[in-house]
């Protein structure tokens, strides 16, 4: 941080530039892991079973999941910018019901309802829901990424259809000439280098397609109850199925990769626990937890990520204090030596003491509410949420 100015430094930690280079770091990590290395080499045998599968085409090919990537960064932008507004008016939040509830339990229901508008009003800017939401969401996607690869290359697990391959590559068990699988399984992982199919082979466990597709959804998923809160006061089935929709994706995606051959049911369960548990964490990384008219607040909030200009406010306030101590000695000094002065030497020494007890209680207060995370939270330049 030393190596940047004040203004690129505040900028640096407002917008997590550390957390971004990890992320970097990362992606360079994967690339090296899917491209430079190989899998585990795993013996087999001819008539295995299990993986003894023909091969079909993929119902999701590869490049459907970087669209399914592609899509949901598309999607929070856009229902950010033009979709947020408009659809509380099509799905209003229900308020509670007015058959069970008095006039003024109504009313108070209804300015609650109406704080709750105004807040969401007011956080309809680009500067504001756009950027953390879709730090969430990278942050998911790449960390299911990296986690699922780094499995697949430790594990080696073959695919149910991994001697189908070999038939496609022109090797089969009636061929004497081919060395046992068993006995001489380095043979076949050199294979790897020849047909990249071979190598797609080994990479069964965990599912990739399944943990790319829930990380996606379920962050999208996550994205949409936040917005529409589907269990507000007496709850909105309507705003619930169009919350969860997203994971319909998802769980259909995973499911076709038993159907398309090319992953076993425990591969898909491994990658769908890794697809939930990303955007879980990088959800509750990024947002905290309230209660009341706004349900969600940013983790971080202006006065926690400038930490530069909050030290500066406390060196101020030491100054000052200080200032006051001396201001205080000084009039003692001075009045010790007037007789007729002695009783406004005590009112002043009086009023000395009680503004500093009173700067050093504002700088305990101060100390103690940025020190908490709470304090951070509620604070009027917390960014509030949903």
């Amino acid at each position: 941080m030393a190596l940047l100015s004040p203004s690129n430094a505040i900028l640096f930690q407002r917008y997590h530039g550390l957390d971004w280079i990890v992320l970097l770091l990362l992606v360079i990590i994967n690339i090296i892991l899917a491209v430079a290395t190989k899998p585990f080499c795993r013996a087999f045998e001819w008539s295995d079973p299990t993986i003894g599968y023909p091969e079909r085409p993929d119902t999701f090919p590869n490049y459907s999941l970087a669209l399914m990537i592609i899509f949901g960064l598309v999607f929070i932008v856009v229902f950010v910018k033009f979709a947020a507004k408009p659809l509380r008016e099509v799905l209003p939040e229900p308020l509670t019901v007015f058959g069970f509830m008095d006039v003024a339990e109504t009313a108070e229901a209804e300015s609650e309802e109406g704080r709750y508008r105004d807040r969401q009003d007011n956080r309809q800017n680009p500067t504001g829901p756009l950027y953390p939401w879709i730090r969430q969401y990278v942050w998911a996607v790449v960390l299911q990424l990296f986690m699922t690869q780094l499995m697949k290359n430790y594990a080696g697990r073959l695919r149910p259809d991994y001697i189908d391959r070999l038939h496609t590559a022109g090797f089969t068990a009636s061929n004497t000439t081919l060395p046992s699988p068993m006995k001489d399984p380095q043979y076949y992982c050199n294979l790897m280098d020849q047909f990249p199919a071979l190598k797609e082979g080994r990479l069964s466990f965990p599912s990739g397609h399944s943990s790319t597709s829930f990380a996606c959804c379920l962050s999208l998923t996550l994205f949409l109850f936040s917005y529409l809160r589907p269990g507000a006061r007496q709850g909105s089935f309507a705003r619930f199925c169009l919350a969860a929709s997203p994971l319909l994706v998802a769980v259909f995606c995973a499911v076709s990769r038993t159907r398309d051959n090319k992953h076993n049911f425990s591969d898909i369960l491994a990658g769908s626990l890794i697809g939930i548990v990303t955007p879980i964490l990088s959800f509750y990384i990024c947002f905290r937890e309230a209660g009341g008219a706004a349900a969600l607040f940013l983790a971080r909030s202006d006065k926690d990520v400038e930490l530069v200009l909050y030290k500066r406010s406390l060196r101020q306030i030491e100054n000052q204090i200080r200032g006051n101590r001396y201001d205080s000695t000084s009039n003692n000094n001075n009045n010790n030596n007037e007789k007729d002065s002695v009783m406004v030497n005590i009112d002043d020494n009086n009023n000395n003491n009680s503004n500093s007890n009173s700067n050093n209680a504002l700088l305990d207060i101060l100390s103690t509410r940025y020190s908490s995370e709470k304090g951070l939270n509620e604070h009027e330049t917390a960014v509030p949420w949903i």
